[in-house]
């Protein structure tokens, strides 16, 4: 397929809110759409368009208003036209009718726009980079955290004060380092969202109240690329973590992560969650499940100022519930069957026999798979189950609008300290046998 093509199907992706740039290539990645000698200049492309934006819809609307021209697949348009305004090159390959029509135009396009011949796009107005920080987590305190520092200027490394061992670094340090380091061969940290360290946190922070004496293990039902199953691993040291992945190709990708960060108590399995027998004696010592779904990655950001929510934590969810009701009613129901899915993966954790902690998130900032999943649960099942509260000094709680007890999850508003949007939810449950003998007893 044309390569333009390729990039113009990564926006409508992340037009329709089903993930940011990076997640919707390794998306289509996965299901063989795009090659994997492409991924980085679809990714520099995609991104680029983005950055232009605003240019190129001026363009756009200048063809349709001004020019008559109709534009059909408006994705595909703006990255030929980033390509004949900004890119290096000046010049498009392929490209077909759009490519011609776009070209003919041109000169009537620069002069509206005022673009010279010799614009590299530099001089014109871009979204600004959102994420100017970078957020690292230290493996098993294998480097000091002062190791860090020799790489910034101006106070840019900040020591993170809820995810143990790990900073926020800015942009200028983090380029510093990458010239000097090969991230696909160190095995001393972790480059990860802050918002994905905070299910393992969780569970770390709140098991601390206890001592828990008898051996015990752990799943991580969806477990790949494996940032949460290395975090949770090192967390729980005398504890086996599966992490369970269906996916061949991001199943590859977990086993390599697991074999180069060396962590020995991660046994990684390649099968789809649902199929786990909970009565296999593989399983019969897990009491903890962590579970982050597929999910419509709407709190993934896409590293630009124009796709983050600008609110804080007293209007989040006016914010939230204004971005549903503009979206489409296909997409809608998709992000609703997702829930359900979401909801059934939950019910098959409660399977296991020995399940004592069962801990839930998502990328995600709509209510459909986060508080109304939860709330669902809660009510199937109000003799197992029991929220508990976690990280009680975060700021951002859940949505209390849809249940009271809401307060004791965790949300993440997309683009606050360049995290990614996220929610956490975490149980307690008791066994099906001691909820037999309740019922029994009544």
């Amino acid at each position: 397929m044309n390569f333009y093509l390729k990039c113009g199907t990564v926006l409508d992706e992340v037009s329709r809110f089903r993930g940011n740039v990076k997640t919707t290539i390794f998306n289509l990645l996965n299901k063989k759409f795009i090659n994997k000698s492409e991924v980085r200049k679809i990714y520099s492309l995609c991104i680029q368009t983005l950055q232009n934006s605003a240019k190129l819809d001026d363009a756009l609307s200048f063809l349709s208003v001004t020019k008559k021209v109709p534009i059909k697949n408006k994705n595909l348009a703006k990255v030929l036209l980033n390509e004949l305004l900004f890119g290096k090159f000046k010049t498009v390959k392929g490209g077909g009718h759009l490519k011609k029509v776009l070209t003919e135009n041109l000169p009537a396009i620069k002069k509206e726009l005022n673009i010279t011949d010799t614009d590299n796009g530099e001089s014109q107005p871009k979204n600004k980079l959102i994420k100017s920080q970078v957020f690292i987590r230290i493996i098993q305190e294998r480097v000091p955290l002062d190791y860090f520092k020799k790489f910034e200027t101006e106070n840019e490394i900040i020591i993170d004060s809820i995810v143990p061992n790990s900073l926020t670094m800015g942009y200028s340090a983090y380029q510093k380092l990458r010239e000097l380091e090969d991230f696909n061969v160190q095995k001393t940290y972790v480059l990860q969202s802050k918002s994905s360290c905070l299910p393992p946190v969780c569970l770390r922070d709140y098991l601390a109240k206890f001592e828990i004496e008898d051996e015990f293990d752990i799943i991580d039902g969806c477990s790949a690329p494996g940032n949460k199953t290395l975090q949770i691993a090192e967390y729980f040291p005398k504890s086996k973590v599966f992490g369970v992945e269906k996916n061949p190709r991001r199943f590859q990708t977990l086993c390599e992560r697991v074999k180069l960060y060396g962590l020995s108590n991660i046994n990684c399995v390649n099968a789809d969650f649902f199929t786990l027998d909970p009565e296999d004696i593989k399983f019969s010592k897990v009491k903890i499940i962590a579970l982050d779904p597929s999910c419509s990655g709407t709190g993934m950001q896409n590293q630009l100022e124009g796709t983050k929510l600008d609110c804080d934590a007293s209007n989040f969810e006016e914010k939230v519930a204004e971005r549903w009701a503009a979206m489409a009613s296909e997409d809608q129901n998709r992000i609703k069957k997702l829930g359900a899915m979401q909801f059934e993966l939950l019910e098959h954790a409660l399977k296991f026999p020995k399940l004592c902690y069962l801990v839930y998130s998502t990328c995600s900032i709509y209510i459909e798979e986060n508080e109304r999943v939860v709330k669902k649960l809660l009510k199937k099942y109000p003799k197992r189950l029991q929220l508990v509260s976690v990280l009680p000094k975060w700021e951002i709680r859940g949505f209390t609008s849809q249940f009271p007890g809401a307060k004791k999850c965790i949300r993440e508003i997309p683009g606050r300290d360049s995290n990614d949007g996220f929610f956490v939810a975490m149980f307690r449950v008791t066994s099906a046998v001691v909820e037999d003998n309740a019922v029994k007893a009544q």
